[in-house]
């Protein structure tokens, strides 16, 4: 489950965030969002048990911190503790029902976890709790839909995905599009998209 879609928005750089949240916590040892902030930073660099230490400090400073909830769910499902990750994601949706990135990952969580048609629903809330088109959100329920069987879904939701090109953040909506649509028979269609991924990506590569 990718976080560099919108880690960004809460932490411009991993060292920025780490440095302003040692600072935060010098003053306040006791300030929940600090922690959970370098809970995050540790994630990014895959130190899970720091990040897991982190988060729960976070929480025991104040366990209303839906934020957390949210951060460590996602800990909790990469380390394989889906149980533990649906908890935590359950309790920060109750304490944040109207956010959709709760849902969004809750959704993630229960889509690696192999639980298709609950990350179905939960995916569904989370786009619909967003005013703006969210590309990862699509990429996602491309392959829940296709996981379910529903093939028709599955290729015009890549193909929303296709359509809109140039929304980011983009996570890994191109390659779950693409490969339901080569699965699905539209084997021309993925090539050229996968044509129009790599021509994209190729300036970046020589920068």
């Amino acid at each position: 489950i990718s976080t560099r879609d919108w880690s960004s928005d809460v932490c411009s750089s991993d060292l920025t965030a780490r440095r302003e949240a040692a600072l935060a916590l010098q003053l306040d040892p006791n300030l929940a969002e600090a922690h959970a902030a370098l809970g995050m930073t540790h994630y990014l660099e895959r130190d899970y048990a720091l990040a897991e230490k982190s988060y729960q400090s976070a929480l025991a400073a104040n366990p209303q911190l839906a934020l957390a909830r949210m951060w460590y769910g996602l800990l909790l499902a990469g380390m394989g503790r889906f149980e533990a990750a649906e908890a935590q994601s359950r309790k920060g949706a109750e304490l944040e029902p109207l956010w959709f990135m709760q849902f969004q990952i809750w959704g993630n969580i229960c889509q690696h976890q192999g639980n298709f048609s609950r990350a179905a629903e939960l995916l569904a809330r989370a786009a619909a709790l967003r005013s703006e088109l969210y590309v990862s959100n699509l990429g996602s329920r491309v392959t829940v839909e296709y996981r379910l069987g529903h093939t028709e879904s599955a290729v015009n939701l890549a193909r929303q995905v296709r359509a809109n090109f140039d929304v980011r953040p983009r996570g890994s909506a191109d390659p779950q599009a693409i490969y339901v649509l080569l699965k699905t028979g539209h084997a021309a269609e993925a090539e050229e998209y996968a044509r129009q991924v790599m021509a994209r990506l190729a300036p970046d590569r020589k920068s």
